[in-house]
C-alpha cells in the first residue's frame, strides 16, 4: 500500500498498486469522455457519513411516516436484521434471504403505514442528510461532457430523486436511477414498490433487468465507480 497524490489535487489517496491506478486513468483520459460512464453508491457514498458529528442518516432511515407507530416498527426491524447484514458468520445465500426477508417487511410497513409522497419531501427536507464536497461540481461538470451517471442502491430511488432536488434545486438529464421504486395513487398515497426487493447483495450481482445494458456498457466504455464497501 502507497499514498498517491493525484494530478490537480492536495489530497493523497492510498492504493495498493500505484501503477496499474495510473495505467487506469491514463487509459480513461485517452478514450475521453465519450466513452466514460460513472456509476456510484448513493447512501455514505455520495452523501457524507457524519453531518455534524452525527451519523448521516440513509436513504431508508431518514424516512418518517405520519404515523409514529411504523416508525417504530420499522426501527425495531432495523435493530433486528442490521447486525444480520454484516454478520460474516451468516452465509451468502442465507443473507441474501434475510435482507429481502426485511426488506420486504420493511417496505410492507411503508405500504400499511399510509405513506404519501408529502411524507416523503418533509422527511428529506428535515432530514440529517448531506452530500459530499464537490458532488454538485462533478454531476455539472459530467453534465456538460455528457457522460452518464449511474447510481445504484439499495435504498429508496423516490427519496434520492427528492434529496437531489433539494439540496441542487434542480435535476440532472444524464444521472438514471437504480433503487426501490415507490408506485403511487393519484392523490401521492403509497400502492405498492416495483418489481423485487433491491438489496445490497442482489446489487452486488447486478439487477436482472439491468443486465443486458450494464453487458453493453462494459463493451463499449470504460467504468469509474464508486461505492463504500
Amino acid at each position: 500500500m502507497e499514498a498517491v497524490v493525484i494530478d490537480g489535487s492536495e489530497s493523497q489517496v492510498v492504493v495498493g498498486d500505484a501503477h496499474s491506478l495510473h495505467q487506469k486513468m491514463s487509459s480513461i483520459r485517452c478514450a475521453g469522455p465519450s466513452k466514460l460512464q460513472v456509476i456510484a453508491d448513493f447512501d455514505a457514498t455520495l452523501t457524507k457519513y457524519w453531518v455534524d458529528g452525527q451519523r448521516g442518516m440513509s436513504s431508508h432511515g431518514l424516512l418518517q411516516q405520519e404515523n409514529p407507530e411504523y416508525n417504530s416498527k420499522r426501527q425495531k426491524l432495523h435493530e433486528y436484521y442490521h447486525p444480520l447484514e454484516f454478520n460474516p458468520l451468516i452465509p451468502l445465500d442465507e443473507k441474501a434471504k434475510l435482507m429481502e426477508e426485511w426488506w420486504g417487511k420493511t417496505h410492507g410497513l411503508l405500504i400499511e403505514g399510509g405513506l404519501t409522497h408529502d411524507a416523503i419531501k418533509e422527511s428529506v427536507a428535515n432530514a440529517n442528510i448531506a452530500l459530499r464536497d464537490g458532488v454538485a461540481e462533478l454531476f455539472e461538470l459530467l453534465e456538460e461532457r455528457n457522460v452518464p451517471v449511474l447510481i445504484f442502491s439499495a435504498g429508496l430511488a423516490d427519496i434520492i430523486e427528492e434529496v437531489l432536488r433539494q439540496k441542487f434545486c434542480r435535476s440532472y438529464k444524464n444521472v438514471r436511477i437504480v433503487s426501490n421504486r415507490m408506485v403511487f395513487d393519484e392523490n401521492g398515497d403509497l400502492l405498492c414498490f416495483k418489481g423485487r426487493p433491491f438489496m445490497f447483495l442482489t446489487r452486488m450481482s447486478m439487477h436482472l433487468t439491468w443486465l443486458p445494458h450494464l453487458a453493453n456498457l462494459l463493451k463499449t466504455r470504460k467504468w469509474l465507480m464508486m461505492n463504500l464497501l
